[in-house]
């Protein structure tokens, strides 16, 4: 048996599933002594008192048959058996239950009860030994609860959380008729009708409070009540106080002053000074708590604050000591790459009659892999040197910013019949060397990708509230945009490199320029159809220092 399904292991959890089998175990409790007293003779155990009405076999058996259900849709066993009986024993109930609040609405007479039981007596002028009319609501909506519990079709929170609301108005109405008669009001437990038994009124309200109990404490209500929060402890440490005083001093009104003869207006001043100055212990324990929490809110986030700068300072130290290792280790590693290159084609050159074309290709592939390997560590540098060696930002002229990467890329612009066009283009606070290497990192991949069609490539920039938002299209490849994260990642490729050229760092180096100038970058792209590369910039016309 699963005795913990759904349920998370912390002490919360098990402490609910504790309470739930407590409050279970009292209301069956009562439904076995009144069933015991009905086949023993010994009505004693049916009701508190001879005057008040006696819990019916049929409710009796109702909350036994009830507890049962609601123990395996909380602890819910693998067995399917087990599970599809007690779903059968709640609909069979609620069917039962239905049938006697017809019964009641439509004087049906003999009843269901006594064909089952055969009881037969009168208290009061009311036939004893049968549901009354309120109990057979709350059973309907308490069965109605247990089958919510675990629905199929709901989430296993959503579901809970309509159980929870279901068994709420169970435990309010329970509660109702037992107070009652607590006040000797008859019309709050049907005394006019068929009367709910007190025994039965408050074992019905355990039931419910159980169901309350193993919907958990992220459900409502209970998620208001726990926690350390202001409202949960607040909650926690007024409400029971004010519903106990609440019911006391309507017993007073009600019956107290009847029983003891007391002056009905001394009472009433007397409760009035005494909620005065419980409303102002209230309210100053209130005041002390939300002030206690408030301060220690305001201590934790010091804490926080004070974490997050030593963190920020440890993470900015960790960066520029990871920037210094990149570019010293990619600056060194640029010499021994040079000589591995030069020396496989020395060797080739000087010896390329007494090598076969083994020996030549295996040369080819070192030189290539050198080839490669420089071509890695220079974007890596330029990866570095974007933090590093960065310029202050200073008013740029972005159209000729895009001159200059236009100038720096017409040999592969004219290899390749490319047609790149652009709208006007904004002044802006940037590094001027970084703007130019940002467009010409994304019109080269544009001309990279064209596949089969020649170029056709624009560039565009709209202002929007805060920023300039640039784009530059292309009708070239495209790629799926499952895609669209990774291709910004280092490293990280679409192609193999016996399609296209590259290192894989292009992007990741757009990505950390516009980061640094304060924007965001990201692409929309269809394969085959072409791709739009967009970024923002700050639009801000001046700024002093460097960043």
């Amino acid at each position: 048996m699963n005795l913990k399904a759904g349920y998370s292991s912390t002490e919360a959890a098990e402490a609910n599933l504790r309470i739930f089998l407590a409050l279970m175990g009292l209301a069956a409790a009562m439904g076995i002594l009144a069933l015991a007293g009905w086949i023993t003779g010994f009505r004693f155990l049916t009701s508190i008192r001879s005057a008040y009405f006696p819990m019916p076999p049929s409710t009796a058996i109702g909350l036994l048959l009830t507890a049962g259900a609601m123990t395996v849709a909380v602890y819910w066993p693998e067995n399917r058996a087990i599970r599809a009986t007690a779903r059968m024993v709640s609909a069979v109930l609620m069917i039962l239950a239905f049938i006697i609040i017809t019964e009641a609405f439509r004087d049906f007479a003999p009843g269901i009860e006594e064909r089952l039981f055969g009881l037969k007596g009168e208290l009061n002028g009311i036939p004893i030994g049968r549901m009354s009319p309120i109990a057979a609501v709350i059973f309907f909506s308490l069965n109605l609860a247990v089958l919510t519990f675990r629905f199929n079709g709901l989430r296993v929170r959503t579901s809970r959380g309509i159980s929870a609301v279901i068994s709420l108005a169970v435990l309010l109405v329970g509660s109702i008729t037992t107070l009652g008669y607590l006040y000797g009001t008859p019309l709050l437990y049907g005394g006019g009708t068929r009367p709910v038994a007190p025994t039965a009124g408050f074992a019905l309200a355990l039931l419910g409070a159980a169901m309350i109990a193993a919907a958990g404490n992220d459900a409502w209500p209970l998620k208001f009540f726990v926690g350390q929060g202001v409202r949960a402890r607040m909650l926690r440490s007024t409400l029971p106080i004010i519903v106990a005083l609440i019911v006391i001093d309507g017993w007073v009104e009600a019956v107290g002053i009847v029983e003891f003869e007391v002056n009905p207006v001394l009472v009433s001043a007397l409760s009035a000074l005494f909620f005065v100055a419980l409303a102002a212990a209230l309210i100053a324990r209130s005041a002390q708590k939300i002030g206690g929490a408030v301060d220690e809110a305001n201590a934790r986030r010091d804490q926080a604050e004070e974490l997050m700068l030593t963190l920020n300072r440890e993470l900015e130290r960790s960066n520029a000591e990871l920037e210094q290792f990149a570019y010293v280790a990619s600056h060194d590693l640029q010499e021994p790459l040079r000589m591995v290159s030069s020396y496989m084609q020395l060797l080739e050159n000087r010896y390329s009659e007494r090598l076969d074309q083994d020996a030549k290709d295996f040369i080819g592939f070192a030189v290539d892999g050198s080839r490669r390997m420089q071509m890695m560590i220079r974007d890596l540098l330029l990866l570095s040197r974007v933090s590093t060696k960065a310029k202050p930002f200073i008013p740029v002229e972005s159209s000729l910013s895009l001159d200059l990467a236009l100038e720096n890329l017409s040999l592969s612009i004219e290899e390749n019949d490319a047609v790149i066009t652009h709208d006007p283009m904004p002044k802006l606070m940037a590094d001027p060397s970084q703007l130019i290497q940002l467009f010409q990192n994304l019109i080269g991949n544009a001309i990279k990708f064209h596949g089969e069609k020649e170029p056709r490539i624009h560039v565009a920039a709209e202002r929007n509230a805060e920023n300039w938002v640039f784009s530059v299209s292309d009708n070239g490849i495209g790629f799926d945009e499952t895609y669209a994260d990774r291709i910004f990642v280092i490293f990280q490729r679409l192609h193999g490199r016996n399609e296209y050229e590259g290192s894989g760092l292009g992007l990741a180096l757009c990505k950390k320029i516009v980061e640094r100038h304060g924007g965001h970058i990201w692409a929309e792209s269809t394969p085959g159809r072409g791709s739009v590369f967009y970024f923002t910039m700050p639009a801000r016309e001046e700024e002093d220092g460097a960043q």
